[in-house]
């Protein structure tokens, strides 16, 4: 049922615990598109909150958000409900909540523009060339070797880097603390060294 079987650690968890509870919910007959279409709203009420400097609820509907999002893609295999529709609302609905929820907290704790900007490059040029260069790369080598501790990881299913989920995390954690002014440089610059690691990774297999 699984797509995948490597997870970032934050994403494992949170997979794990609804894969236990996806024979629950599919009796409720709730479709992955419904469950898509919800989470949509709660990402623009997390924009709102945070907007509205409600940090502490903020940080819980971010986590919220990760599980919806991990719930619909699953849900739609459990039920064999997969559609390109679906697809489409949960990719356009992740794009712009990630970017547009770093771009309302740099305004609520008056983060300069300069980092705004700087996140803005970083976390979409690492989505761009992570599913269209590095990744499909990475499927054509037969025998691609990563970093000792990243490979030791892999071994057990699990993947050193950052994601979407270690970004919920960074988050939740610093917004209801007095550092949620250091989020924006943060995140940017875990996608940008992430990124560097990878292309590093990627071209030492050339």
């Amino acid at each position: 049922m699984l797509k995948r079987q490597h997870f970032y650690w934050v994403e494992k968890i949170y997979t794990d615990a609804v894969i236990r509870m996806l024979p629950a919910i599919a009796k409720t007959g709730i479709t992955p598109n419904q469950v898509t279409i919800l989470n949509m709203l709660n990402g623009l009420l997390i924009l709102v909150l945070i907007w509205q400097q409600q940090y502490i609820l903020s940080a819980l509907l971010i986590q919220l958000y990760l599980v919806l999002d991990i719930l619909d893609g699953n849900l739609a295999r459990y039920r064999q409900l997969s559609s390109r529709l679906g697809a489409i609302l949960d990719n356009m609905g992740d794009r712009f909540f990630y970017n547009a929820v770093i771009v309302v907290i740099g305004i609520a704790t008056k983060t300069d523009w300069m980092w705004i900007g700087f996140f803005l490059l970083a976390h979409n040029l690492h989505a761009a060339l992570a599913t269209y260069y590095i990744v499909p790369r990475i499927r054509k080598m037969e025998d691609f070797k990563r970093f000792a501790v990243k490979q030791w990881l892999m071994d057990r299913g699990y993947i050193l880097g950052m994601d979407l989920s270690s970004q919920d995390l960074i988050m939740s954690v610093l917004l209801v603390t007095p550092w949620r002014t250091t989020i924006v440089p943060i995140v940017a610059w875990f996608y940008l060294l992430d990124l560097v690691f990878r292309l590093i990774e990627l071209w030492r297999n050339r």
